[in-house]
Protein backbone atom coordinates (compact mmCIF):
# COMPACT_ATOMS: atom_id res chain seq x y z
CA UNK A 1 0.00 0.00 0.00
CA UNK A 2 2.93 2.40 0.75
CA UNK A 3 4.55 1.95 -2.81
CA UNK A 4 1.12 2.59 -4.72
CA UNK A 5 0.34 5.62 -2.63
CA UNK A 6 3.90 6.58 -3.22
CA UNK A 7 3.39 6.33 -7.17
CA UNK A 8 1.17 8.30 -7.07
CA UNK A 9 1.99 11.22 -4.97
CA UNK A 10 5.21 12.01 -6.35
CA UNK A 11 3.35 13.47 -9.62
CA UNK A 12 1.17 15.56 -8.20
CA UNK A 13 3.31 17.19 -6.04
CA UNK A 14 5.34 18.07 -9.46
CA UNK A 15 2.48 19.57 -10.97
CA UNK A 16 1.74 21.76 -7.58
CA UNK A 17 5.41 22.67 -7.74
CA UNK A 18 5.08 23.65 -11.67
CA UNK A 19 2.13 25.91 -10.55
CA UNK A 20 3.53 27.75 -7.76
CA UNK A 21 6.63 28.82 -10.01
CA UNK A 22 4.21 29.55 -12.93
CA UNK A 23 1.75 32.22 -11.13
CA UNK A 24 4.56 34.56 -9.82
CA UNK A 25 5.21 35.07 -13.73
CA UNK A 26 2.08 35.37 -14.69
CA UNK A 27 1.62 38.38 -12.01
CA UNK A 28 4.62 39.96 -13.49
CA UNK A 29 3.67 39.35 -16.74
CA UNK A 30 0.04 42.22 -16.01
CA UNK A 31 2.23 44.23 -13.76
CA UNK A 32 5.15 45.32 -16.95
CA UNK A 33 1.55 46.11 -18.35
CA UNK A 34 1.89 49.78 -16.91
CA UNK A 35 5.08 51.57 -18.20
CA UNK A 36 4.51 54.71 -17.85
CA UNK A 37 2.81 56.48 -14.52
CA UNK A 38 0.45 60.29 -14.97
CA UNK A 39 -0.70 62.77 -13.04
CA UNK A 40 -3.31 64.25 -15.17
CA UNK A 41 -4.82 67.61 -14.17
CA UNK A 42 -8.05 69.09 -16.21
CA UNK A 43 -10.25 72.35 -15.51
CA UNK A 44 -13.28 71.77 -13.77
CA UNK A 45 -16.41 71.34 -16.01
CA UNK A 46 -14.02 70.40 -19.34
CA UNK A 47 -14.86 67.32 -21.50
CA UNK A 48 -11.27 66.11 -21.19
CA UNK A 49 -10.24 62.47 -21.18
CA UNK A 50 -9.76 60.56 -17.58
CA UNK A 51 -6.13 59.79 -17.25
CA UNK A 52 -7.50 55.97 -17.56
CA UNK A 53 -8.44 56.92 -20.91
CA UNK A 54 -5.08 58.30 -21.79
CA UNK A 55 -3.13 55.51 -20.13
CA UNK A 56 -5.16 53.08 -22.12
CA UNK A 57 -4.58 54.83 -25.48
CA UNK A 58 -0.84 54.94 -24.69
CA UNK A 59 -0.81 51.04 -24.22
CA UNK A 60 -2.98 50.36 -27.15
CA UNK A 61 0.10 51.88 -29.30
CA UNK A 62 3.05 50.57 -27.30
CA UNK A 63 1.69 47.29 -26.28
CA UNK A 64 2.23 46.17 -23.34
CA UNK A 65 5.55 43.99 -24.02
CA UNK A 66 8.56 46.36 -24.22
CA UNK A 67 11.14 45.76 -27.36
CA UNK A 68 14.03 47.18 -25.48
CA UNK A 69 15.19 47.60 -21.75
CA UNK A 70 14.18 51.47 -20.25
CA UNK A 71 13.78 53.61 -17.55
CA UNK A 72 9.96 53.86 -16.67
CA UNK A 73 8.48 57.42 -17.83
CA UNK A 74 6.58 59.29 -15.52
CA UNK A 75 4.91 62.75 -16.83
CA UNK A 76 2.73 65.28 -14.81
CA UNK A 77 0.18 67.12 -17.32
CA UNK A 78 -1.46 70.13 -16.13
CA UNK A 79 -4.13 71.33 -18.85
CA UNK A 80 -5.38 74.90 -18.71
CA UNK A 81 -8.12 76.59 -20.56
CA UNK A 82 -7.78 80.07 -21.40
CA UNK A 83 -10.26 83.18 -22.06
CA UNK A 84 -11.01 82.25 -25.79
CA UNK A 85 -11.90 78.16 -25.01
CA UNK A 86 -8.39 76.60 -26.34
CA UNK A 87 -7.25 73.91 -24.11
CA UNK A 88 -3.31 74.10 -23.09
CA UNK A 89 -1.50 71.43 -21.50
CA UNK A 90 2.38 71.96 -19.48
CA UNK A 91 3.92 68.13 -19.49
CA UNK A 92 6.45 67.61 -17.87
CA UNK A 93 8.21 64.22 -18.16
CA UNK A 94 11.00 62.29 -16.48
CA UNK A 95 12.72 59.28 -18.05
CA UNK A 96 15.73 58.33 -15.50
CA UNK A 97 17.74 61.67 -14.49
CA UNK A 98 16.42 63.21 -17.87
CA UNK A 99 13.64 65.68 -17.51
CA UNK A 100 11.45 67.50 -20.41
CA UNK A 101 8.91 70.00 -20.34
CA UNK A 102 6.64 70.41 -23.12
CA UNK A 103 3.54 72.42 -23.96
CA UNK A 104 0.29 72.10 -26.44
CA UNK A 105 -2.24 74.01 -27.55
CA UNK A 106 -5.48 72.98 -29.48
CA UNK A 107 -8.94 74.07 -29.44
CA UNK A 108 -10.02 71.21 -28.35
CA UNK A 109 -9.02 68.92 -24.98
CA UNK A 110 -9.22 65.64 -26.82
CA UNK A 111 -7.29 67.38 -30.07
CA UNK A 112 -4.65 68.01 -26.82
CA UNK A 113 -5.22 64.54 -24.99
CA UNK A 114 -4.31 62.45 -28.33
CA UNK A 115 -0.86 64.58 -28.85
CA UNK A 116 -0.19 64.02 -25.45
CA UNK A 117 -0.55 60.50 -26.08
CA UNK A 118 1.52 60.33 -28.79
CA UNK A 119 4.48 61.58 -27.23
CA UNK A 120 4.21 59.49 -23.99
CA UNK A 121 4.18 56.74 -26.96
CA UNK A 122 7.09 57.80 -28.70
CA UNK A 123 9.34 58.40 -25.32
CA UNK A 124 8.30 54.56 -23.33
CA UNK A 125 9.08 53.19 -26.94
CA UNK A 126 10.40 54.57 -29.97
CA UNK A 127 11.24 51.57 -32.37
CA UNK A 128 7.47 50.31 -31.52
CA UNK A 129 6.13 53.43 -32.85
CA UNK A 130 8.71 53.96 -35.89
CA UNK A 131 7.75 50.43 -36.56
CA UNK A 132 3.72 51.55 -36.80
CA UNK A 133 4.77 54.66 -38.75
CA UNK A 134 6.59 52.28 -41.52
CA UNK A 135 4.06 49.69 -41.60
CA UNK A 136 1.36 52.11 -41.97
CA UNK A 137 3.33 53.93 -44.96
CA UNK A 138 4.39 50.71 -46.77
CA UNK A 139 1.70 48.49 -46.39
CA UNK A 140 -1.61 50.70 -47.80
CA UNK A 141 -4.79 49.23 -46.15
CA UNK A 142 -7.61 47.49 -48.95
CA UNK A 143 -10.24 49.92 -50.17
CA UNK A 144 -12.66 51.43 -48.12
CA UNK A 145 -16.19 49.45 -48.80
CA UNK A 146 -18.74 51.44 -50.76
CA UNK A 147 -20.85 53.94 -48.21
CA UNK A 148 -24.66 53.65 -48.31
CA UNK A 149 -26.44 56.69 -49.26
CA UNK A 150 -27.04 59.53 -46.74
CA UNK A 151 -24.05 58.27 -44.47
CA UNK A 152 -21.60 60.21 -43.35
CA UNK A 153 -17.49 59.71 -43.76
CA UNK A 154 -15.83 59.28 -40.56
CA UNK A 155 -12.39 60.97 -40.25
CA UNK A 156 -9.73 59.05 -39.83
CA UNK A 157 -7.04 59.85 -36.96
CA UNK A 158 -3.70 58.50 -36.13
CA UNK A 159 -4.99 58.10 -32.76
CA UNK A 160 -8.01 56.71 -31.34
CA UNK A 161 -9.88 59.41 -29.46
CA UNK A 162 -10.04 58.97 -26.00
CA UNK A 163 -13.47 58.57 -24.74
CA UNK A 164 -15.17 61.42 -22.91
CA UNK A 165 -14.64 61.84 -18.70
CA UNK A 166 -16.88 63.24 -16.49
CA UNK A 167 -14.45 63.46 -13.25
CA UNK A 168 -14.27 66.69 -12.63
CA UNK A 169 -10.74 68.69 -10.70
CA UNK A 170 -11.04 70.41 -7.73
CA UNK A 171 -10.16 73.55 -9.64
CA UNK A 172 -10.15 75.15 -12.55
CA UNK A 173 -6.24 76.63 -13.00
CA UNK A 174 -7.25 78.98 -15.51
CA UNK A 175 -9.75 80.65 -12.92
CA UNK A 176 -7.24 81.17 -9.63
CA UNK A 177 -5.21 84.31 -9.28
CA UNK A 178 -1.96 84.14 -9.23
CA UNK A 179 1.22 85.55 -7.54
CA UNK A 180 4.54 86.44 -8.66
CA UNK A 181 7.32 87.88 -7.42
CA UNK A 182 10.45 89.68 -9.72
CA UNK A 183 13.94 90.47 -8.94
CA UNK A 184 15.70 92.46 -11.90
CA UNK A 185 17.82 94.51 -13.46
CA UNK A 186 17.05 98.00 -13.77
CA UNK A 187 17.96 100.42 -17.07
CA UNK A 188 17.64 104.00 -16.79
CA UNK A 189 17.74 106.77 -19.71
CA UNK A 190 16.38 110.25 -19.32
CA UNK A 191 15.50 110.68 -15.13
CA UNK A 192 19.58 110.34 -14.36
CA UNK A 193 22.17 111.77 -16.20
CA UNK A 194 23.09 109.09 -18.90
CA UNK A 195 22.86 105.37 -19.11
CA UNK A 196 22.52 103.98 -15.53
CA UNK A 197 21.76 100.83 -14.29
CA UNK A 198 19.82 99.59 -10.88
CA UNK A 199 17.95 96.81 -9.20
CA UNK A 200 14.17 96.61 -9.37
CA UNK A 201 11.50 93.98 -7.69
CA UNK A 202 7.64 93.56 -8.53
CA UNK A 203 4.88 91.78 -7.34
CA UNK A 204 1.71 91.59 -8.88
CA UNK A 205 -1.49 89.76 -8.61
CA UNK A 206 -2.93 88.01 -12.12
CA UNK A 207 -6.31 86.81 -13.16
CA UNK A 208 -6.27 84.74 -16.59
CA UNK A 209 -4.68 87.47 -18.96
CA UNK A 210 -4.59 90.20 -16.61
CA UNK A 211 -2.21 91.32 -13.49
CA UNK A 212 -2.11 94.16 -11.04
CA UNK A 213 1.01 95.11 -9.54
CA UNK A 214 3.74 97.09 -7.75
CA UNK A 215 6.86 97.72 -8.40
CA UNK A 216 9.87 99.48 -7.34
CA UNK A 217 13.68 100.34 -8.40
CA UNK A 218 17.12 101.80 -7.08
CA UNK A 219 19.71 103.76 -8.85
CA UNK A 220 22.52 104.48 -6.15
CA UNK A 221 24.33 106.89 -7.94
CA UNK A 222 25.29 108.53 -10.80
CA UNK A 223 27.56 111.86 -11.59
CA UNK A 224 28.18 114.52 -14.03
CA UNK A 225 30.50 117.27 -14.37
CA UNK A 226 30.12 120.69 -15.65
CA UNK A 227 33.51 122.83 -15.52
CA UNK A 228 36.62 122.12 -14.09
CA UNK A 229 37.47 123.68 -10.88
CA UNK A 230 39.42 126.23 -9.59
CA UNK A 231 42.21 123.78 -8.59
CA UNK A 232 41.34 121.26 -11.64
CA UNK A 233 38.96 119.27 -9.82
CA UNK A 234 36.02 118.63 -12.19
CA UNK A 235 32.50 120.32 -10.78
CA UNK A 236 29.25 118.90 -10.87
CA UNK A 237 27.16 116.42 -9.34
CA UNK A 238 26.29 113.17 -8.00
CA UNK A 239 22.48 111.89 -8.49
CA UNK A 240 20.51 108.64 -7.01
CA UNK A 241 16.84 107.72 -8.05
CA UNK A 242 14.12 105.59 -5.71
CA UNK A 243 10.95 104.61 -7.53
CA UNK A 244 8.14 102.86 -6.63
CA UNK A 245 4.83 102.73 -8.23
CA UNK A 246 1.90 100.65 -9.23
CA UNK A 247 1.32 98.88 -13.09
CA UNK A 248 -1.46 96.84 -14.58
CA UNK A 249 -1.03 94.68 -17.67
CA UNK A 250 -2.94 92.91 -20.01
CA UNK A 251 -2.27 90.23 -22.38
CA UNK A 252 -4.48 90.52 -25.95
CA UNK A 253 -4.74 87.09 -27.34
CA UNK A 254 -3.28 88.38 -30.80
CA UNK A 255 0.07 89.76 -29.52
CA UNK A 256 2.66 87.68 -27.68
CA UNK A 257 3.17 90.25 -25.39
CA UNK A 258 1.61 92.43 -22.45
CA UNK A 259 0.02 96.09 -23.23
CA UNK A 260 1.08 98.15 -19.67
CA UNK A 261 0.05 101.40 -17.72
CA UNK A 262 0.53 103.01 -14.98
CA UNK A 263 1.79 105.75 -12.15
CA UNK A 264 5.31 106.16 -11.01
CA UNK A 265 6.51 108.10 -7.78
CA UNK A 266 10.31 109.03 -8.26
CA UNK A 267 12.69 111.36 -5.88
CA UNK A 268 15.54 112.47 -7.44
CA UNK A 269 18.78 113.15 -4.90
CA UNK A 270 21.67 115.39 -6.21
CA UNK A 271 25.16 116.54 -4.68
CA UNK A 272 27.23 119.09 -5.67
CA UNK A 273 30.95 118.00 -6.56
CA UNK A 274 34.21 119.39 -6.57
CA UNK A 275 32.98 122.57 -4.52
CA UNK A 276 34.33 123.80 -1.12
CA UNK A 277 30.76 123.53 0.21
CA UNK A 278 29.09 121.02 -1.00
CA UNK A 279 25.01 120.65 -0.66
CA UNK A 280 22.59 118.98 -1.30
CA UNK A 281 19.04 118.70 -2.61
CA UNK A 282 16.02 116.12 -3.51
CA UNK A 283 13.00 116.46 -5.62
CA UNK A 284 9.84 114.36 -5.92
CA UNK A 285 7.01 114.08 -8.66
CA UNK A 286 4.66 112.25 -10.36
CA UNK A 287 5.54 110.09 -13.62
CA UNK A 288 3.09 108.12 -16.16
CA UNK A 289 4.07 104.98 -17.76
CA UNK A 290 2.93 103.29 -21.18
CA UNK A 291 4.91 100.08 -22.17
CA UNK A 292 5.45 96.36 -22.89
CA UNK A 293 5.94 93.27 -21.25
CA UNK A 294 7.32 89.75 -22.35
CA UNK A 295 7.22 86.64 -19.83
CA UNK A 296 8.15 82.90 -20.66
CA UNK A 297 8.32 79.93 -17.96
CA UNK A 298 11.59 78.40 -17.51
CA UNK A 299 10.79 75.22 -15.33
CA UNK A 300 7.81 75.11 -13.00
CA UNK A 301 7.19 78.03 -11.45
CA UNK A 302 10.64 79.64 -12.41
CA UNK A 303 10.25 82.37 -15.36
CA UNK A 304 11.81 85.10 -16.92
CA UNK A 305 10.54 88.40 -17.64
CA UNK A 306 11.72 91.67 -19.98
CA UNK A 307 9.94 94.92 -19.40
CA UNK A 308 10.41 98.10 -21.54
CA UNK A 309 8.37 101.23 -21.20
CA UNK A 310 8.25 105.23 -21.45
CA UNK A 311 7.90 107.61 -18.54
CA UNK A 312 6.35 111.07 -18.56
CA UNK A 313 7.09 113.17 -15.28
CA UNK A 314 4.91 116.13 -14.35
CA UNK A 315 7.65 118.13 -13.19
CA UNK A 316 11.13 118.49 -14.33
CA UNK A 317 13.30 119.71 -11.36
CA UNK A 318 16.43 121.69 -12.06
CA UNK A 319 19.38 121.04 -10.19
CA UNK A 320 22.58 124.00 -10.02
CA UNK A 321 25.24 125.06 -8.46
CA UNK A 322 25.48 128.40 -7.42
CA UNK A 323 27.80 130.75 -9.27
CA UNK A 324 28.85 127.82 -11.72
CA UNK A 325 25.07 127.11 -13.21
CA UNK A 326 22.74 123.72 -14.33
CA UNK A 327 24.26 120.21 -13.07
CA UNK A 328 21.16 118.25 -14.52
CA UNK A 329 17.89 119.04 -15.43
CA UNK A 330 15.38 114.95 -16.02
CA UNK A 331 13.72 114.91 -19.76
CA UNK A 332 10.81 115.40 -20.65
CA UNK A 333 10.22 111.70 -21.93
CA UNK A 334 12.69 108.92 -20.04
CA UNK A 335 13.02 105.34 -21.18
CA UNK A 336 13.11 102.52 -18.47
CA UNK A 337 13.68 98.49 -19.18
CA UNK A 338 14.01 95.74 -16.75
CA UNK A 339 14.92 92.19 -17.42
CA UNK A 340 14.73 88.97 -14.31
CA UNK A 341 13.43 85.88 -12.76
CA UNK A 342 10.16 85.37 -11.43
CA UNK A 343 8.38 83.05 -9.16
CA UNK A 344 5.03 82.10 -9.51
CA UNK A 345 2.75 81.12 -7.01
Amino acid sequence: MIRSWSRVAHPCIALAVLAALAAPRAASAGDDGARVSLVWRTPEGSDCPSRDDVIEQVQRLVGPAPTREQAPVRASAEVHRDADGRFRVELVTWMGASQGVRVIEERSCRAMAEATVVILAWMIDPEAMAAREGAGAAAPGPPPPPRAPGAAAASASPVPAPAPSRRRSDSDPGDRITLTARLAAAGDLGTLPGASLGVGARVALGHRRVRLGLHGALWPGRSTTIAPGPEGTPIGGSFALAVVGVEGCGEPAALPVALCGGLELDHLTGTGLGVRFPSSASATWLSFSAGLEARISILGPLGAAAHAALLIPTRRERFVIDDVGLVHRPSAVAGRVGLGLELSF
